[in-house]
């Protein structure tokens, strides 16, 4: 492995110590780490725009993105925050590939209203048979613009690993029937809207995974 993106919506904050720094120690090859925050659902789409940089300049073959969040804190955030269900951890393998497989959007200051026109726009390039993955963030108006057969809503108590989650579950069944996949979130506080769209690939190489659930809980604790 050459890089692990660690993608957090509330900071794992322990003093003296990086969780991602922390977890590549137990990657093979000692990959370079970091976390991405405070962009709310926002962060997994930005982890995954900066591998797809990494991997252009030709030195990063393997990186891991791992989208995780924990229910419970270990210090009183300075603002609310939605707290999730339960500890979840989905990790997004990203190969290097000749025909790149992945497609990540981002737009900023969108309103609310605007969302279900950037969606369905991502969605009509993709093409007829593209399913949507819904964040929890997502407007009900931006879901209506797939059809019922062709959109899946994210658990509403996962508010960043949920997509991730019922990607990495229903990728390989979507894989075979050659589905486009858009993966889409919103968050309204911050007007950031994140859109990653999955291609049928002749060699789709490795799926992202959802860890097992003995392994769900962040290392080092």
């Amino acid at each position: 492995m050459d890089l692990l993106v660690l993608a957090l919506a509330i900071p794992d904050v322990r003093p003296g110590r990086s969780t991602a720094v922390h977890l590549s120690r137990f990657c093979a090859g000692s990959p370079l780490a970091f976390a991405v925050n405070d962009q709310g659902p926002a962060a997994a789409f930005t982890a995954l725009r900066i591998v797809r940089d990494y991997q252009r300049t030709g030195g990063c073959r393997r990186a891991v993105v791992l989208v995780a969040e924990q229910a419970s804190l270990h210090y009183t955030p300075p603002v609310p925050v939605r707290v999730p269900d339960r500890h979840v951890a989905v990790a997004l393998v990203c190969e290097e590939s000749s025909a790149p497989e992945l497609t990540v959007h981002q737009a900023t200051s969108v309103q609310p209203e605007s969302v279900a026109g950037l969606v369905a726009g991502q969605l009509a390039v993709l093409g007829a048979e593209a399913v949507l993955v819904a964040g929890a963030g997502l407007p009900g108006t931006a879901q209506a613009g797939a059809a019922a057969a062709r959109s899946v809503d994210a658990p509403a108590g996962q508010p960043l690993t949920g997509v991730w989650s019922e990607l990495a579950a229903r990728l390989p069944q979507w894989r075979s029937q050659g589905r486009p996949v858009l993966v889409a979130d919103y968050d309204p506080v911050l007007g950031l809207l994140g859109m990653a769209g999955f291609h049928p690939a002749a060699d789709p190489g490795s799926a992202p995974v959802a860890l097992p659930a003995a392994d769900q809980a962040l290392a080092g604790r």
